[in-house]
């Protein structure tokens, strides 16, 4: 569960090399509108001027892919000469671990890590992008405070902010929250989850983005000049059906200066790891080693966070067992 996080592309991709993938017999209709937004897609665009520009991005940024990486990735969603008439992704398994000498199960295995690190670099470019259009998003983090309740009831998670406004005439700002479910459920969180505004403004334009990304704006309660400071509050809440995977993490697309976080468990698990500033690939990585944080006699957890990097990874995770 994460306040904003990349691993919905990495959702997106493992979605999109199922099937035909952006092979020639792909269709326009395939494709995601978070992908078709993220490759420049306008609704002017007809479904094969649609198509195209998707497939030409992909072809872009894997050309740009370090070592054997490209001809994975092309494998992946059926690009190039090699692969673009196979349709089927286990037909491109065949002929990628035929030209590497690799069982089927070491190719997947590579597609897998390969997928990871393209979402990785494809996010940084969207951010870069996105910063360089939006003025660093015309606002920053001076501070977040999150208190997660982890009950049988269900989650709810209370998240207070103080931003910096970095813009002469901010009147609302672009949100998100990831909530991605466990591999064995069936049922998908995003349209379980509540979005209320504590104080501070109005929640707007609330979106399901992706499988597991909610998109929504923060009207404020009024215009701010630069270099206003601002408090707001937003809660999430998910009902115990919504099975997601066992962490929390914020993950800084702009500038964000301390981060406390508090999680409360109504059933103590047997282990709490910290996570200070890991790849988003990694926070559900048991094989990553992590230190532990003690559950205090009330079951809580307790962690703080000063000068976060963009783009990682930090707040908590558990087990049981």
């Amino acid at each position: 569960m994460t306040a904003t996080t990349s691993a919905d592309l990495l959702a997106e991709f493992r979605a999109l090399r199922r099937g035909p993938g952006l092979s020639l017999s792909s269709k326009a209709a395939q494709i995601s509108p978070r992908l078709a937004a993220l490759c420049g897609v306008t609704a002017k665009d007809s479904n094969d001027d649609a198509f195209t520009k998707v497939r030409r991005s992909f072809e872009k940024w894997i050309s740009e892919m370090p070592g054997d990486l490209p001809d994975i990735l092309a494998s992946a969603f059926g690009i190039g000469e090699t692969y673009s008439h196979h349709v089927r992704l286990t037909e491109r398994l065949d002929v990628f671990s035929s030209i590497h000498q690799i069982s089927i199960r070491t190719a997947h295995r590579w597609m897998d890590e390969a997928l990871s690190q393209f979402a990785e670099i494809v996010t940084d470019k969207s951010v870069a992008a996105t910063s360089t259009t939006r003025s660093n998003r015309d606002w920053h983090a001076r501070s977040v405070r999150t208190i997660v309740l982890v009950r049988k009831s269900g989650i709810e998670v209370l998240e207070f902010r103080t931003i910096v406004c970095e813009s002469k005439d901010l009147r609302r700002i672009e949100l998100g929250f990831s909530t991605p479910k466990r591999q064995d459920s069936e049922v998908a969180p995003q349209r379980l989850l509540t979005i209320d505004a504590l104080h501070g403004g109005n929640i707007v334009e609330v979106e399901i983005e992706t499988s597991a990304r909610v998109g929504f704006a923060l009207e404020l309660s009024r215009a701010l000049k630069l270099g206003e400071v601002y408090d707001y509050a937003v809660r999430f809440r998910l009902p115990p059906e919504a099975e997601i995977m066992p962490y929390y993490t914020l993950v800084p697309y702009v500038s964000c200066d301390e981060f406390d976080l508090t999680v409360k468990f109504e059933e103590l698990p047997d282990r709490v790891e910290i996570l200070g500033g890991v790849l988003q690939a990694d926070t559900v990585d048991w094989v990553l080693k992590a230190p532990a944080i003690e559950i205090d006699p009330l079951g809580e957890v307790r962690a703080r966070f000063r000068n976060l990097q963009p783009r990682m990874a930090y707040g908590v995770r558990w087990k049981q067992g």
